[in-house]
Formats: C-alpha cells, sequence, structure tokens
C-alpha cells in the first residue's frame, strides 16, 4: 500500500503517467486538490480533465478516460451514470478504474452495491496518503484478482460464449468463495432466468439481497421476474428500492411509472414526473406513458376531491403532451363528466388558437358556458352551433330549454325543428320539452 514516507510506489507511477484522468467535482477547491493529488502521484496535467457540471463531464468523456473520479449526484444526475459510459468504450475491467468521491458515508453502501461499477469509494475530505492508499489497493486486485474474482470472470467469459450451464457451475462454486457473494447469484439467477427457470432465478437474486440487500444487479433482476410474472406489487416495491438508490433509465421510468397505476400508486408519480423531466431525451413511447400516468394521476384525485393536487397532475399530463388539442379534448371531457367546470375551463385556455374553431372545442366551449354565462350568451353559442350542424344532442336540449325559460317560444320551435333534422332519433324528445314548458 502507500509508503510510510509518503512517497509514490513506482509501479503507481508508472500506471498513473499515460491515462487520462475525469474529475467531475462541483467544487472547485476540492477539484483542485485532487488534482494536486494526482499530479504528485506522477500524472500529466495535460492529462487531467475537470469539470463542475455533468453536462461537461458528458463532453469529456469522450477523451475515454481511463480513470474516472466523481461524485456520488451532481445535481441530478449521478456519478454512476458515467461509471456505465465508461464500461462502453473499456470493456475490460482491468483497463479502467472508477472512483466514487463523497462525503456522505451512505453513498458508500450504494457505491458497494455497484460492484462492478465501481471499484472504490473514499470519503471527502482525504489525504495524499489516503488517495493513494485507495488507488494502490484498486491497482492490486486488477493486477491481482482475488480466486473469486477470476471464477466470476471465468463464468461470465463462458457465458459470453454461450455456453450457460458451464457458466452455472462457476458460478454456483464462487458462491462459497467469499463471505459477500451477491455477484455470484446474480450471475447465476441472470443464467437461470434465461433458461426459463424463474423460480430458481428469483432465489438466486434474493441469496444475493440477504448478502447486499441494494445490489444493483439482483435488484434489478428480482424486478424482471416480477414484472415478466406480473406480480405487480412486489415489483414495484423493489423497482423504489432502486429508485431510492440508483440513476434511472428510461426503460425503467417507464415500467415505474406504469407499475404505479396499476397498484395505485399515484402519491409516487410527481416524483417520477420530475425525473422524466430531467431526462436529456425522452422517447416518444416513455412520453407517452408518462401523459396517461399523470392523466390517471389527476383522475384518480378527482376522484379523493383534491382538487388542487388533481389539476396539478392534468397539468403535468398537458404539458407532457405538449398540450396535444386531442389530449386536451379528453382532459376537458373527462372534467366536465364528472362536473369539474372550473376546472375543465383551465384546459380550454391551454387549446391553441388554430383549434379553437373545430366543433369538438365549441361543443366543449358551451359546456363550460352553462355554469358560466348568462342565458343570452349561453343561446347565442347555442344556436350557431345547432345552425352549423356541429351540436350534440345535449346541446340541443339545453338550447330549447333555455329559450323556454326565456319565454322565446317561436324560436325554440324553430331550435327544436332544426334539432330534430340532425338527430331523429331524438325528434319526440325535443318537442316534448315544448310543451312541458
Amino acid at each position: 500500500m502507500s509508503k510510510a514516507d509518503g512517497s509514490v510506489p513506482s509501479n503507481v507511477q508508472e500506471f498513473i503517467k499515460s491515462k487520462k484522468i475525469l474529475i467531475l467535482e462541483p467544487s472547485s477547491s476540492f477539484s483542485n486538490s485532487i488534482q494536486q493529488i494526482l499530479l504528485k502521484m506522477g500524472s500529466a496535467h495535460e492529462n487531467i480533465f475537470r469539470e463542475a457540471s455533468f453536462e461537461r463531464a458528458l463532453i469529456a468523456i469522450k477523451e475515454k478516460p481511463e480513470i474516472i473520479i466523481s461524485e456520488y449526484q451532481i445535481g441530478h444526475r449521478f456519478g454512476l451514470e458515467l461509471a456505465a459510459m465508461q464500461q462502453e468504450y473499456l470493456d475490460n475491467p482491468g483497463q479502467r478504474i472508477f472512483i466514487m468521491a463523497t462525503s456522505n458515508s451512505n453513498d458508500s453502501n450504494v457505491a458497494e452495491a455497484a460492484e462492478e461499477e465501481v471499484d472504490a469509494y473514499i470519503l471527502k475530505p482525504f489525504t495524499l496518503g489516503q488517495f493513494q492508499e485507495i488507488l494502490q489497493s484498486v491497482l492490486h486486485r486488477k493486477a491481482s484478482p482475488s480466486p473469486y474474482s477470476l471464477k466470476i470472470q471465468e463464468g461470465k467469459a463462458l457465458q459470453k460464449e454461450g455456453k450457460d450451464e458451464e457458466a452455472l457451475k462457476f458460478f454456483k462454486e464462487a458462491k462459497s468463495m467469499t463471505d459477500k457473494p451477491s455477484l455470484a447469484y446474480c450471475y447465476e439467477g441472470t443464467i437461470l432466468s434465461k433458461l426459463n427457470r424463474k423460480d430458481e432465478a428469483l432465489k438466486s437474486f434474493e441469496e444475493g439481497l440477504k448478502h447486499n440487500p441494494v445490489h444493483y444487479k439482483c435488484l434489478q433482476g428480482k424486478f424482471d421476474i416480477l414484472f415478466e410474472k406480473e406480480d405487480r406489487e412486489e415489483a414495484y416495491k423493489v423497482i423504489k428500492t432502486i429508485n431510492e438508490n440508483f440513476p434511472i433509465s428510461p426503460a425503467t421510468l417507464e415500467k415505474m411509472a406504469t407499475l404505479a397505476i396499476f397498484t395505485n400508486h399515484f402519491e409516487d408519480l410527481d416524483r417520477y414526473y420530475e425525473s422524466f423531466l430531467k431526462l436529456d431525451r425522452r422517447s416518444e413511447r416513455l412520453t407517452k406513458v408518462m401523459t396517461e400516468a399523470m392523466f390517471f394521476s389527476g383522475r384518480y384525485f378527482l376522484k379523493k376531491k383534491n382538487s388542487k393536487r388533481a389539476l396539478e397532475s392534468l397539468k403535468k399530463a398537458s404539458t407532457a403532451s405538449k398540450r396535444d388539442p386531442k389530449f386536451l379534448e379528453r382532459v376537458v371531457t373527462a372534467l366536465l363528466k364528472d362536473q369539474h367546470v372550473n376546472e375543465a375551463e383551465v384546459f380550454l385556455e391551454m387549446f391553441p388558437f388554430e383549434a379553437r374553431e373545430t366543433p369538438k372545442f365549441l361543443q366543449m366551449e358551451f359546456q363550460v358556458g352553462k355554469a358560466k354565462l348568462p342565458p343570452h350568451e349561453l343561446i347565442t353559442k347555442g344556436k350557431k352551433l345547432i345552425d352549423e350542424g356541429t351540436a350534440t344532442p345535449d346541446i340541443c336540449n339545453d338550447v330549447i330549454k333555455l329559450l323556454m325559460s326565456q319565454d322565446k317560444a317561436t324560436m325554440a320551435e324553430q331550435a327544436a325543428f332544426k334539432a330534430a333534422q340532425l338527430f331523429p332519433d331524438f325528434r319526440e324528445k325535443f318537442y316534448a320539452i315544448l310543451k312541458v314548458s
């Protein structure tokens, strides 16, 4: 490990001098401290990329750094996202190092749970000696893997060749070679699932989680099986644990939103919507899922008599849909059906101007106007719809009643005549209004 006199071992200097290094750290002073430590260890100044924001780090990672030192969370993004990107261009674990730096000791549990993504974690603040010791430990593990790690690597190599049954034997053997065999259980479960031995696979993932309750790959494997088995309540519990500890992919977010609806966890959807907004790219499918999720959330809170929360959810749904007129029409129609006229009016105002002369918009505007407009204005709007042949039977019915209530029997008869031409099946109903009134 580190030398007592503080000097840097030659193997560390040799390894680090030619490597590109990305430091993702919001604090400029701490980022500078890390850089100074690396320079003292033998790194070249031009090989170090210091970034304070995740967006800038995404640019720097195009340089394909072999070593990444990242804060656990930067804004709404996670350092682990960079680890996944690093694996894409450096498939060989021996060629890459990912160290997580954090001031929160709880984050270290997550780092351990992502054992193949994170080589080490270090609590801030740290000294040259501490960082040197961490790096030396990582290098030692890379150069001389433990029998357990070697057994895992051998199993993965066989798995990659399609020799699943042989690989399974290696992972079973690996389980007895360490006191924390979560990864071995994970790969065992992955193969068992592939072989359609789902119940056995589920047990493997659960055994792995006994050794590390937040082991990322075991959680993901367990979730996938529960989701496939349509055990929605249990699947939702697992995916919430993933969401609380790790970055969420768009595919996982889609499943989370879907499960929240099926399991009536509508209270959680706001948090998922915020995650949706923070994504750099949103697929059409995910956008549709989030739009529907927030729509159902709105309907749920309406039934709970929580109009404020319902309105917030429906506004988010409308934003996700980019205020698509067809979707807004669904919202207004649903609100009017449940007699939420004031809320419906809010969404009518969201329609683009070019969509405000369509028959459907004018019909909905009339329905909202029933609770807002004086009789003469409502009559004018309703008569126009009847004259243009775009009224509904209900609107015809309302207009005839309004005219009769305003002692305009002749106009009511004319409206009933035109309405009967539009809807012959309702003729008797329209004329009955004239007699009753």
